[in-house]
């Protein structure tokens, strides 16, 4: 696919930048984690490890690694004390908008070079078919908010 070779040159920036913010241990999982957590604030660890495809007992040894370097806090839940909640800190959240900053300017070079009738086109399809790409806004079913299904 085409877009694949957009995201690794993207993908390849962004790692490397996270690289200097995350001491040098940066995996995948860790990324999804911090983005996931920007977005939805507390998290289980299990639910942690569901959104990264770890274990529980990765991902609660990845969440430890985090704390230590103070990117999370984490705090045992109010209903359920096995439960650990996980939240961004304070600097998790500067490193994770610092890491959107790289990716947004690392898309931003690459698209400087493409003619402006391109870019334009481009941002067009990107609109179009946000609805049916964000999970969130899409329905079960795949289709846009508010569409129908065929008769």
């Amino acid at each position: 696919m085409k877009l694949e070779l957009l995201f690794g040159l993207v993908a390849s920036r962004v790692f490397h930048h996270a690289s200097t913010m995350l001491n040098g241990d940066v995996t995948f999982a860790r990324i999804i984690s911090l983005f996931h957590l920007q977005f939805h604030e507390t998290q289980t660890i299990a639910e942690i490890a569901g959104v990264t495809g770890l274990s529980q007992a990765a991902a609660s040894r990845m969440v430890d690694g985090l704390y230590r370097e103070g990117v999370v806090d984490r705090r045992e839940s109010a209903e359920d004390r096995r439960q650990k909640c996980v939240e961004l800190t304070p600097d998790g959240l500067k490193r994770i908008e610092a890491m959107r900053q790289v990716t947004t300017d690392a898309y931003a070079e690459l698209m400087a070079q493409v003619p402006r009738d391109l870019r334009i086109r481009l941002h067009e399809v990107l609109i179009e078919l946000e609805p049916y790409l964000i999970p969130s806004e899409a329905g079960r079913d795949g289709r846009p908010p508010g569409s129908r299904a065929p008769r």
